[in-house]
């Protein structure tokens, strides 16, 4: 799944990123469930990061929807203080 998030953030090809962020939603318990707290951080700061700095309309909307998915999975004590600033 780390290969999806590498593909967001530095593959010049918008359909390519939009593709990895669709494919990382759909699998999205694969991606949280599977790895350690300080991994999921990561994660989540990347997507962020590619969320504020994407250009194309489709990619963002497809990164946000990815955003979307994760935050609504997270558990009630869990908190997302990025998404927030």
């Amino acid at each position: 799944m780390k290969i999806f998030i590498e593909l967001i953030i530095t593959n010049n090809d918008d359909s390519v990123r939009q593709i990895a962020a669709v494919v990382l939603r759909r699998n999205l318990m694969d991606l949280m469930e599977k790895n350690d707290v300080n991994t999921r951080t990561q994660i989540k700061n990347y997507l962020i990061n590619s969320l504020n700095n994407e250009k194309n309309k489709v990619v963002r909307k497809a990164i946000a929807n990815l955003v979307l998915a994760i935050a609504k999975d997270l558990e009630e004590d869990q908190t997302w203080n990025e998404l927030l600033e």
